[in-house]
């Protein structure tokens, strides 16, 4: 089963407050918001295909204590 090509764009930005040792990071995946499959299965009834997630951003507070 063949897929038509495809651009993904993810970033990921850091800082580290040093003095508290506390890490704040802030990322995105899919900016672009692509619609494209994880797997795509062929089968006796057709393709059994399974979507890749639409864009994800969030963000992740680690702290060393």
């Amino acid at each position: 089963v063949e897929e038509d090509a495809y651009t993904l764009l993810n970033a990921r930005i850091s800082y580290l407050h040093d003095p508290w040792n506390l890490r704040l990071t802030v990322f995105a995946k899919n900016l672009l918001d692509r619609q494209y499959h994880i797997t795509r299965l062929p089968t006796d009834f057709g393709v059994l295909d399974t979507l890749a997630p639409p864009r994800e951003y969030g963000l992740y507070l680690h702290w060393d204590f």
